[in-house]
């Protein structure tokens, strides 16, 4: 959820991604971003999501996706 607050997601949607994805945090993650590529269109950068990641310090995944 740290992940979906950085990327400006509210309290709703974080909670319908989980209520339809109880049993896997890997199907949450794959879901808001789902939702957040859907939001931004073609302003979804990966810059962007570097970025956010980042900012909640997982720049481990900003290592990866490199």
């Amino acid at each position: 959820s740290e992940l979906a607050r950085e990327l400006h997601f509210g309290v709703d949607d974080i909670n319908r991604i989980r209520v339809e994805n109880p049993n896997s945090l890997l199907d949450q993650s794959a879901a808001l971003l789902g939702l957040w590529a859907g939001r931004e269109g073609r302003r979804a950068k990966m810059e962007s999501l570097c970025t956010a990641l980042k900012n909640i310090d997982r720049a481990d995944i900003v290592a990866a996706l490199e």
